[in-house]
């Protein structure tokens, strides 16, 4: 067996999602981004009082974890890995970002369990 594991190399994984997912924090151009509108129209009911700061992380935040849910529900399991890497790359960005995270405890909330979900799903120890 020359000591090849059957488990999917994770490097692989995250060059791939550099490539099919832009870095959180850069700007992509309207027509890139297919969820912004929705993203925005989530933002704005789950947390109606954000300040524009906020509503902009939060809109941003919310579009990459579409982009991740897009990916997640693709038949590839591959696809799998690069949404799950890329939904804990967005709790990340949640994390070093404590102050706007509390200011919309239920979307944050949502997100963390979709991606506690997915890791589970995947019988990932992430």
């Amino acid at each position: 067996t020359f000591g090849w594991s059957r488990r999917p190399c994770y490097g692989v994984f995250l060059w791939l999602l550099s490539c099919l997912v832009p870095a959180l924090g850069q700007d992509a151009p309207d027509e890139a981004r297919p969820f912004r509108l929705v993203a925005q129209q989530v933002v704005e009911e789950e947390c109606p009082a954000l300040a524009l700061p906020a509503l902009n992380f939060w809109m941003q935040l919310q579009d990459h974890f579409f982009e991740a849910q897009y990916q997640y529900f693709s038949p590839e399991r591959e696809r799998k890995f690069i949404a799950l890497i890329s939904g804990i790359e967005c709790l990340n960005m949640l994390m070093r970002n404590l102050d706007t995270a509390y200011l919309c405890p239920l979307l944050a909330a949502k997100q963390f369990k979709m991606v506690a979900e997915w890791a589970s799903a995947l019988s990932h120890p992430w």
